[in-house]
């Protein structure tokens, strides 16, 4: 990270410890052994002075070091301070200990500024200097999430909570120029909006500023608040720049990237809502398949994202990845993507509606959506397929334990076991905090809700994508579900991809895996 001061002649940056000459040195003669917990590599905040007269290199100065990595950090309006967030150690695991500290930007004393015993972060000074916002979660942390939008006034240290945002997730983007709104960015149902918290205090009200349909990214505002720019795109338009007065938000377009480029037919797609099982309400995007026909039943491929608090957003279809949804379009099938209870984008209390249900509520809010789409004659009941990553990956697995709807399966980077995920993956205490518990203090729900203790069950053919260097979902996740699948005879096709963390990442694999996948439906869901 980076971030230029006010004045403009100093950037702030943050960068992980070098290897000492000792690590060089062991590292050289192989003697490199590493003892878990020990040899921790921490991240630090530097300061380097920028002068466009001088042609020498100036060298950088460092302001922090000790047991601690820093995070998001923000210049104070005079430029002698940098408030930063900072926790234990490296890694996700380590989140939840978050806590803001100063030190002055000439170098000095770390000086400790909120610790509400949980996590603290992303501090922003007021335009003024005298409040600092920030987001926490009050001391009470929880993997699904939770934060609230608080300030400090640093003249006497109270702090005060604002008021409720729609996600109970804001993601703070810059203070207003008079300082009486944080302008924030926040997961809002199927799109990304950016909204405006008066600082008036827990009563505040916030005023949505982006709407429409679509997804917005990227927001930029000027410095007097009077104009904002912002990345947009929608089913059937890759993004581009869009820019709008903030009071009265028209947008306008800025870029047309892919002018001159022939673009093929964008396969139609729509939110679908509907009610499920046991009343609660839900959004699903709903891609159609290309030359869609009236009456004529298709088969259907059921998208399952990750997180669990992922959300399936009004996103370009045509967009490359993994899964190519406009491909599949194109190949005949319908694509259902919901937005299952534990999804992000609709508020705290639906993120938190699977803890402890891992598979059941939230697969049965997936069911009735195809349920529903089969009702009105859109699908074919005996042609479909499941498939997603990383949760989406889980639910791959897990599902077809529970039902033989399912003609394939293509689980990607999935966890098929609890037990063993949790004493493998780089988040040991994610899987206890949603399931309510250790697995050794509850057996049975971590076997209930794993794939691997309920393979007897499966009769449905897999294809299992699994990056080799995952440490979010071990690679040993994969190889459980696959030698389970092949001892039981069930047909089944594992694929790794070396050098990929937990999502693949270099072109040539991404190509790969979304062609195995098609070839896999192409054996299994026969249009």
């Amino acid at each position: 990270r980076y971030q230029w001061s006010k004045q403009g002649d100093r950037i702030a940056f943050s960068m992980t410890d070098p290897l000492s000459d000792e690590q060089k040195r062991r590292q050289k003669e192989k003697e490199d052994m590493k003892v878990v917990d020990k040899d921790i590599r921490q991240t630090h905040l530097y300061v380097l002075n920028i002068n466009p007269e001088e042609e020498t290199i100036v060298e950088a100065q460092r302001l922090t070091e000790g047991e601690f990595s820093v995070g998001n950090f923000d210049w104070s309006p005079d430029g002698t301070t940098l408030a930063f967030d900072h926790q234990p150690r490296p890694g996700l695991e380590y989140a939840p200990f978050t806590s803001i500290s100063t030190v002055p930007s000439r170098g000095g004393e770390v000086s400790l500024l909120v610790d509400l015993g949980g996590s603290d972060t992303n501090p922003m000074y007021s335009p003024d200097g005298r409040y600092l916002a920030f987001t926490s979660d009050g001391g009470n942390h929880r993997w699904p999430g939770f934060d609230y939008l608080k300030i400090k006034d640093l003249n006497n240290g109270n702090i005060r909570q604002l008021g409720k945002t729609h996600d109970d997730e804001p993601r703070l983007v810059q203070w207003s120029a008079d300082g009486s709104e944080i302008f924030y960015w926040e997961l809002h149902k199927t799109s990304i909006d950016l909204f405006a918290m008066p600082v008036t205090g827990e009563d505040a009200q916030y005023r949505q500023i982006t709407e429409g349909s679509g997804r917005f990214t990227g927001f930029s505002l000027s410095k007097d608040n009077s104009v904002m720019a912002a990345l947009h795109e929608d089913f059937d338009k890759p993004a581009d720049v869009v820019f709008s007065s903030v009071n009265n938000f028209v947008p306008f377009l800025l870029t047309q990237i892919n002018a001159g480029y022939e673009l093929s037919p964008i396969a139609r797609a729509e939110v679908f809502r509907y009610t499920s099982h046991d009343g609660m309400p839900m959004e699903a995007p709903l891609i159609y398949p290309v030359n869609y026909e009236e009456g004529k039943r298709y088969p259907i491929l059921l998208h399952v994202h990750g997180g669990p608090t992922g959300v399936f957003g009004e996103t370009y279809v045509g967009a490359p990845g993994v899964y190519p949804l406009q491909k599949f379009a194109e190949e005949g099938y319908f694509i259902l993507r919901p937005n299952f209870r534990g999804s992000g984008g609709y508020g705290k209390d639906f993120r938190m509606a699977n803890l402890s249900d891992w598979g059941y509520g939230d697969l049965e809010d997936m069911l009735t959506g195809i349920d529903l789409l089969i009702e009105k004659g859109m699908v074919d009941p005996d042609r479909q397929a499941i498939m997603g990553w990383s949760y989406g990956g889980f639910m791959s697995a897990f599902a077809i334990t529970r039902t033989d709807r399912f003609k394939a399966s293509m689980m990607g980077a999935g966890v098929s076991n609890l037990v063993s995920m949790t004493g493998t993956s780089d988040i040991p205490s994610f899987l206890p905090d949603y399931f309510e518990s250790e697995y050794w203090e509850d057996y049975d729900k971590h076997i209930r809700h794993s794939a691997v203790f309920n393979i007897e069950k499966v009769n449905t053919p897999t294809l299992i994508l699994h990056p080799e260097e995952d440490i979010r979902v071990p690679l040993s996740q994969g190889y459980e579900m696959y030698v389970g699948l092949k001892r039981r005879g069930i047909d089944t096709k594992m694929v790794t991809y070396p050098r990929q963390p937990h999502g693949i990442r270099e072109p040539k694999f991404i190509i790969d895996a979304a062609e195995r996948q098609l070839k896999w439906l192409e054996k299994y869901l026969p249009k």
